[in-house]
């Protein structure tokens, strides 16, 4: 029997199936002729030519008023009308140097306006008045139920591992019920997830339609290489549609909830007979979808802060009573109990140097060293957590019971120290849509669609309750105050010690203080005076490219001199206040240009803290994006300005978003000298930078490792 190999699906070339729905029809034209290329579809009862016989033709011939909506740009443009007098829904896009104009007839229903603009509202209001996730995802399904008339709507969400779960579902009583059940990852294979990704909604109005193949008149092997990633009307991989059969699903259609430019599920339609989306409702349920994105993300930051608050009260004890206490080391070992509390978890233990302590549910006396070597080299960088130790750590299997989940940290210096909080093992019940196993052909060894999709119950064991980000971050947060404390006693004990061998040094020390501060001083004045000398140079510049690169030079001076004077004025060195240094930068910045663009900068950063270092590449990034929003965006005149700040796990996401003409027109990623220092400054940081069409305008998103 061959081997299974799971990654069939993810190989399967979807974006070029050869072929097109046959609801509409598809004509790729030459943007310079306007000579059509690439056809399909049933032309010959909706334009009264074959395919082949479109070949050749200008576009226009057919549309005499193509070019006017054609100009419009990519998505969909309004109605055409062929020369019979038919409406047809236009959408557009670009693909492999053609333009494709994708036809479907207009329902003719006239979907008002105002009654979508209604419908798109009530959803607004009811998921306005959810209070939790469960709550937001279930009236946002019973939202685009009502509007698009589909027998079950479902909000499916991605896991880690790529599987699936339907976290809320609007349905008809007589129709199957899936909420809460799981889908495999091989049912959304990875390069599907990719492109639900970049065409934010798909339609399948009849499963069982035949494929219409594409001809072209670069002849078959063109035709079946043909890019349709952005069509509207691609047909779908025939396992999908064996899948939907299988399923008893007659028509389906899906919306991509993304959020902060990843794939976080799915608003998926099905309906048991033929059924059409018409484009109005298409544009309502993306709207519900992204408003549903924004909310979702509300509500986690708000549940965040309100955790992290809860366990700063915790963590606060902890500190109080390691300060109290003369030696931290014995702080640790004898309050156990406060340290329990720090996070919600079933046992803690503590190892200084060659002491170790423990409370609760943990793994045995014996265990304990060597998981404590374990995870030293886990969490040599930070907090090292797992929901599933038993997993990642063998020996772990024997005790799953008492320690399946463990967050840990490890703290350097010449007092080493090392805290594990476990979690114990939480059995589940995880019920599937049909046996995940049945996806594969068992002679062949091949991904097939499944069968069946009745209930198949699966327990879940060597996993606990995994550890939030707000739990991270609290117990982060301890082990960096903890070793902050630490080293202001070591400082205080050197500096008594330093101060009673060398008492009579003590004006020495005190003209070193000032000299420092005379440097800061000077520093931060020659900052300005380079910054000065470089205005100066500008006003007396006649060449205005030469009085752009100087009056940036000045703008970037001016991003450093910023974090200087913070720092020097501040009693903190190492980290940086990032949202209150990037609101005064960009203010200063924009202060520098117009007053009409400070009126349309918005600020959105969440309170997050960075290495000084780290802070100011940061900096010059944000200011070289904002640089570019400024030259490039409104061609010239002021416009609106979004520079957004916020920590997901272990990354720090920078935005600086316009609502301008987008990236493209006038803006050039390489060759520039700003570009080259855009690229150096990514490259320093380790991260990486996106160009994201913000709809209209460009948002470009900095990724960069929190440490």
């Amino acid at each position: 029997m061959t081997t299974p190999d799971l990654t069939d699906c993810d190989r399967e070339p979807i974006h070029v199936p050869g072929a097109i729905q046959p609801h509409g029809v598809l004509l790729a034209f030459e943007p310079a002729t306007w000579a059509i290329h690439v056809a399909a579809g049933p032309t010959e009862a909706m334009l009264g030519g074959r395919p082949e016989d479109l070949l050749g033709r200008a576009v226009d011939e057919i549309f005499p008023a193509a070019r006017f909506l054609l100009e419009e740009g990519e998505g969909y443009v309004g109605l055409m009308q062929g020369a019979g007098g038919e409406p047809f829904d236009a959408t557009v896009h670009a693909s492999g140097g053609l333009t494709l104009l994708e036809l479907e007839p207009s329902n003719g229903a006239g979907d008002s306006g105002m009654a979508l603009l209604a419908a798109l509202e009530r959803a607004d209001a009811a998921m306005e008045a959810a209070a939790d996730m469960e709550g937001l995802c279930d009236r946002a399904a019973q939202a685009l139920r009502r509007l698009t008339g589909f027998e079950r709507v479902m909000i499916y969400r991605f896991l880690d591992d790529g599987a699936g779960r339907v976290v809320a579902e609007a349905r008809d009583p007589e129709a199957r019920a899936f909420l809460h059940h799981h889908f495999p990852a091989t049912d959304i294979p990875r390069q599907a997830r990719a492109l639900y990704l970049r065409n934010r909604i798909r339609v399948i109005p009849d499963a069982g339609y035949t494929p219409w193949p594409l001809v072209s008149a670069e002849g078959p092997e063109a035709a079946a290489a043909f890019d349709l990633s952005d069509s509207v009307l691609r047909s779908v991989s025939p396992i999908h549609l064996a899948y939907l059969k299988n399923m008893g699903v007659g028509a389906s259609a899906s919306v991509s909830i993304v959020r902060d430019g990843a794939l976080w599920g799915l608003a998926a339609f099905h309906h048991p007979e033929p059924r059409l989306m018409p484009h109005g409702v298409r544009a309502v349920c993306r709207s519900i979808a992204a408003s549903l994105s924004r909310r979702l993300r509300a509500l986690e930051e708000t549940v965040y802060h309100r955790d992290r608050a809860r366990l700063r009260n915790r963590q606060d004890a902890i500190l109080a009573r390691a300060e109290a206490e003369p030696h931290q080391g014995a702080a640790l070992l004898e309050g156990l109990e406060e340290l329990l509390g720090a996070v919600d978890a079933h046992g803690v233990a503590v190892r200084i140097g060659d002491r170790m302590a423990a409370q609760g549910m943990t793994p045995p006396a014996e265990a304990l060293p060597p998981l404590f070597d374990w995870l030293k080299g886990e969490a040599g960088k930070g907090v090292f957590t797992s929901h599933r130790l038993g997993a990642e750590y063998e020996p772990a299997q024997a005790w799953t019971g008492k320690a399946s989940g463990v967050a840990a940290v490890s703290m350097g210096g010449d007092a080493p120290a090392q805290i594990a909080w476990f979690r114990a093992e939480r059995l589940q019940e995880v019920i599937w849509a049909g046996d995940p196993h049945k996806a594969m052909n068992a002679e062949s060894g091949m991904l097939t669609p499944r069968a069946s999709f009745a209930e198949w119950a699966q327990t879940v064991r060597g996993q606990a309750k995994p550890f939030s980000h707000a739990e991270v971050e609290a117990v982060r947060s301890l082990a960096e105050q903890l070793q902050e404390l630490h080293r202001r006693r070591a400082v205080q004990d050197m500096n008594r010690r330093l101060a009673a061998a060398v008492a009579d040094r003590d004006e020495q020390l005190a003209q070193k203080d000032f000299l420092l501060r005379e440097v800061n001083h000077r520093v931060q004045n020659n900052l300005q005076l380079v910054s000065s000398f470089l205005g100066v140079q500008r006003r007396q510049t006649i060449d205005p490219v030469a009085r752009a690169q100087l009056e940036e030079a000045a703008r970037r001076m001016r991003a450093v001199g910023l974090l200087h004077r913070r720092l020097y004025q501040s009693d903190e060195v190492r980290a940086v206040d990032m949202d209150r240094y990037l609101d005064e930068l960009a203010r200063d910045l924009l202060g520098t240009v117009d007053a009409q663009w400070a009126n349309n900068l918005r600020i959105v950063a969440a309170p997050v803290r960075l290495p000084t270092d780290r802070a100011v590449t940061i900096g010059l990034v944000v200011t070289e994006l904002m640089l570019n929003a400024i030259k490039y965006a409104y061609e010239g005149r002021a416009g609106p300005i979004e520079v957004s700040l916020d920590l997901e796990s272990e990354a720090v996401r920078v935005a600086v978003s316009d609502q301008g003409v987008g990236r493209g027109e006038g803006v050039s990623d390489q060759g520039g000298f700003g570009s080259q220092v855009l690229h150096a400054l990514v490259r320093q940081l380790g991260g990486r930078l996106a160009y994201l069409d913000n709809g209209p305008g460009t948002r470009a998103l900095l990724t960069v490792p929190a440490r």
